[in-house]
């Protein structure tokens, strides 16, 4: 009996080998599950295999005690998320991570790490890989898990869990979403946004209409959406370093006032102007805004 146990899963194990080597479907051991759900302006994905008990011994026996699990079968686990979130105490940038676990008796330690679609665990741990590791309570079941369960429990507009159930034991990693600065942001962009539409209105009302009015009241309106009634010292402090664009409003109100014979406010716009290209260290419309002075001065 034993010899046709052994050869029928000689038989089996081989007939899954050919199946893969020729790509012909059958149904896996360790089924995957994907599941999705958005928390606030969040969407979060998770993906893994799951495995079943099949009246195996689990924790303490398939999976040892206090070494680290890939925390499924086939291809590591994997979390996805559209929006930086907080976990543990660390707030980890949006993307796509391996969930590895250290089951233990009483806590299991968690590891969000940075590499995917791999099968098991890397021979060694890169420690610049480890996003984030922290520990959560072991909770006991008062059922049995046949297969690994691994979903998104208690969710709120702002937070989230994922409950990781086998056998009879439970772990759930906290998950906090920064709803409101997601929301604050989108905003921002948006009213940033709104700040260039009226820059680019500007620059047609006073190159293609020669309506200086309207381009003094365009550029006017994006300034101050931009700057949010900040004093041009405070402004620069928050303002991105990186973008060499950051003088064209004041370089654009200089060229509006001079059209419009405003000339003491048009130097006024150009000293702000070429404060801001020499912070930035752009040399283009630090010479546009030095010429568009030497004009000025001159009248």
């Amino acid at each position: 009996m034993q010899q046709i146990i052994l050869s029928l899963s000689f038989l089996f194990f081989s007939l899954n080998a050919f199946c893969q080597e020729r790509n012909i479907p059958y149904p896996r051991l360790s089924p995957f599950q994907k599941t999705e759900i958005k928390v606030g302006l969040c969407d979060l994905k998770l993906e893994y295999c799951r495995p079943s008990m099949k009246g195996r011994e689990i924790f303490g026996g398939l999976v040892p005690y206090d070494t680290i699990w890939r925390t499924g079968a086939n291809k590591n686990s994997k979390l996805t998320f559209s929006k930086n979130i907080l976990v543990g105490e660390k707030m980890i940038e949006a993307g796509a991570y391996s969930i590895f676990t250290v089951p233990g008796e009483k806590e299991w330690e968690v590891y969000f790490y940075d590499e995917l679609d791999e099968y098991g665990l890397p021979d060694t741990l890169d420690n610049e890989k480890i996003i984030t590791r922290f520990s959560v309570p072991s909770i006991s079941l008062d059922r049995k898990i046949e297969s690994l369960a691994i979903n998104f429990e208690n969710v709120t507009s702002n937070s989230v869990s994922i409950a990781i159930a086998w056998e009879q034991i439970m772990v759930l990693i906290p998950i906090k979403i920064p709803t409101d600065d997601i929301i604050k942001e989108v905003f921002e962009k948006e009213w940033e946004m709104l700040a260039e539409d009226y820059r680019t209105a500007a620059g047609i009302y006073l190159n293609n209409e020669k309506d200086y009015t309207s381009a003094l009241m365009c550029i006017d309106k994006a300034i101050s959406i931009s700057e949010k009634g900040k004093s041009m010292e405070e402004y620069l402090k928050i303002a991105d370093r990186q973008d060499r664009h950051l003088p064209y409003s004041y370089v654009l109100r200089t060229e509006i006032l001079t059209a419009l014979n405003e000339t003491e406010k048009a130097i006024a716009a150009a000293e702000k102007s070429l404060m801001m290209a020499k912070w930035v260290k752009d040399d283009y419309y630090t010479k546009r805004t030095e010429a568009n002075l030497k004009v000025l001065r001159n009248k």
